[in-house]
C-alpha cells in the first residue's frame, strides 16, 4: 500500500513538474520563422512590470508592432511581435539622408521604397538625438520590416531581452 500512494505522490509530483515546464517554456522562448534576423530560437528574458529594462547596442528585444503594414507583411504569423537588434541607443544621432541611416556617422543601411511584395512603404524620417527611453532597432536582412519603417522603439514597450541561441 505504501508503494502506491509513494508512486501517486511521484506521479503528481511529475505532472506538476510538467505542466510548470509546458507554462515556463513559452514565456522564455521565442522562434522566428522572418528571414529578417540571422538566428532563429531566441531565450527571453521578460521584463517586471514597471521595470526599466537595460538595453545596450547590439541587443535584441521583443516586442510589439502597431503599423498598418504589418497585416499585409506578415500574414503567415500569428502574433504582431517582433524581435530586433538595437543598433542606435538614446543619446546617440541618427541621420536620414534619402534612404540612407547612419548612427553617430555610422551606416546602418539603407531603406527600400517598395516592400518585397510591391507595396509601396513611407520611410520613418528623423534627423537628431535620440530621446531618452528610444531605440532604433534593425533585422538583419535587406527586406527586414524594421524602424527605417515605423521609427523608434520606446523602452516602455520592450517586452523581453531576447538572446539568440541558434
Amino acid at each position: 500500500m505504501g508503494n502506491i500512494s509513494g508512486s501517486k505522490i511521484n506521479l503528481v509530483i511529475f505532472l506538476s513538474a510538467l505542466i510548470l515546464l509546458g507554462m515556463w517554456i513559452p514565456s522564455r522562448f521565442s522562434l522566428t520563422v522572418s528571414k529578417s534576423l540571422d538566428h532563429r530560437l531566441f531565450f527571453l528574458s521578460p521584463r517586471s512590470s514597471n521595470e526599466i529594462i537595460q538595453v545596450k547596442e547590439g541587443s535584441y528585444v521583443l516586442f510589439e508592432i502597431d503599423h498598418p503594414l504589418i497585416t499585409d507583411l506578415i500574414k503567415t504569423a500569428k502574433t504582431n511581435r517582433a524581435i530586433k537588434r538595437v543598433v542606435c541607443l538614446p543619446g546617440s544621432t541618427l541621420k536620414v539622408e534619402k534612404r540612407d541611416y547612419y548612427c553617430d556617422g555610422r551606416s546602418l543601411g539603407r531603406a527600400k521604397e517598395y516592400t518585397s511584395k510591391g507595396v509601396k512603404v513611407d520611410n520613418f524620417i528623423f534627423n537628431g538625438v535620440l530621446p531618452k527611453g528610444s531605440y532604433f532597432v534593425l533585422g538583419e536582412h535587406p527586406d527586414s520590416f524594421d524602424s527605417r519603417y515605423f521609427g523608434f522603439i520606446e523602452n516602455s514597450a520592450i517586452m523581453a531581452l531576447a538572446y539568440p541561441i541558434l
